[in-house]
């Protein structure tokens, strides 16, 4: 009896040195990943920006939850310990969100680990930051060619020095994108437009349209009736009026300015800026083919913004139901060759 408790207390001792070998074993396989740069942006645009540039090498993290409003989104203490731990921040700067003027105060009191990029450092590699009232705007920067490919460049050679094993495929796809980008630079040249917001603004200025007239300092702001004078009186020299997505969740005077401005006989083009699911990059490219079209038709045309789609809505009820009952269809298959269901 006694024998065989030794036995088993033996082999239980054996199981026990396997398991911790195989542990040991697989720890630098685990610390490999998490050796992976860990990059945070402090808004859902810029955290595309920095997947695309670092694809399967970093752990791109956005700071904001989704749903939560990135200007006044404020971290809990344990996030906010994650946020600053982080080897690269990606920020806008210039005090444009609560979570940036925490991270920017962090900065100037040497609490941030890590290496933080904002418009100061893209400015470095391209970014002209547009003016309102004598200060410089953070307001949607990344949907000018310019500042997307500032962006890109900015991480593409940080991350190269963060992680020198990796720092070619960096350099190399954060020129790609740059190049991709600043393709689409003079795309609206030629064009006079008006423009509700800075984020509109920053599109069409940096894809080389000339813009008469910004409406609003702030996509959440409504335009004063000056404006809206200035607006009407000048319609006939202005091509088209850009409205973005962001403009029309934002604020609550852009449904009914539209309507006053089409009513006038104006153009409006509303390009998918913020809309859900949309990259920087798609955005600007989708925005230049809406607001040629619609310089180009009659009436105005408004972007899909769930995607830009030239079907009818009567054309996608239809599509929507046949996939219903091709899915159906599928099921039905399904279970009778796996399950023998008989209809």
């Amino acid at each position: 009896m006694l024998k065989l408790k030794r036995k088993a207390i033996h082999a239980l001792l054996l199981i026990i040195l396997v398991v911790l070998e195989i542990g040991l074993i697989n720890l630098p396989e685990i610390s490999a990943q998490n050796s992976k740069p860990v990059v945070v942006s402090t808004l859902p645009m810029l955290n595309y920006i920095a997947e695309l540039v670092g694809g399967n090498y970093i752990k791109a993290i956005s700071a904001v939850p989704q749903g939560a409003n990135p200007e006044t989104y404020e971290p809990s203490p344990q996030d906010l310990k994650s946020i600053v731990s982080a080897d690269i921040i990606l920020a806008s700067g210039l005090h444009h969100t609560k979570l940036e003027e925490i991270l920017e105060r962090y900065v100037s009191e040497g609490k941030i680990k890590g290496v933080y990029l904002d418009a100061n450092t893209y400015k470095l590699y391209g970014l002209k930051l547009i003016e309102i009232d004598g200060k410089p705007s953070p307001h949607g920067f990344w949907w000018n060619p310019k500042g997307h490919a500032a962006v890109a460049l900015a991480l593409g050679n940080t991350l190269a020095r963060k992680d020198p094993s990796h720092a070619n495929y960096y350099k190399v796809r954060a020129e790609e994108i740059a190049e991709e980008a600043l393709k689409y630079s003079d795309s609206l040249s030629g064009l006079n437009v008006a423009t509700y917001s800075p984020p509109d603004m920053y599109f069409a200025d940096g894809c080389g349209a000339n813009v008469v007239l910004l409406l609003t300092p702030n996509p959440s702001s409504t335009p004063t009736p000056d404006k809206i004078r200035e607006l009407l009186s000048s319609k006939s020299s202005i091509d088209v009026l850009i409205v973005s997505s962001v403009d029309l969740r934002m604020s609550k005077g852009a449904r009914s300015l539209i309507k006053k401005f089409e009513e006038s006989g104006g153009k409006v083009a509303i390009v998918p800026l913020g809309a859900p699911g949309w990259d920087p990059l798609s955005s600007i490219i989708a925005g230049v083919w809406i607001v040629h079209s619609t310089a180009n038709k009659e009436g105005s045309f408004v972007a899909n913004t769930m995607g830009s789609c030239p079907l009818s809505y009567e054309d996608l009820v239809l599509v929507f139901i046949v996939g219903i009952i091709v899915g159906v269809g599928v099921m039905v298959a399904w279970a009778r060759r796996v399950c023998g269901y008989k209809t």
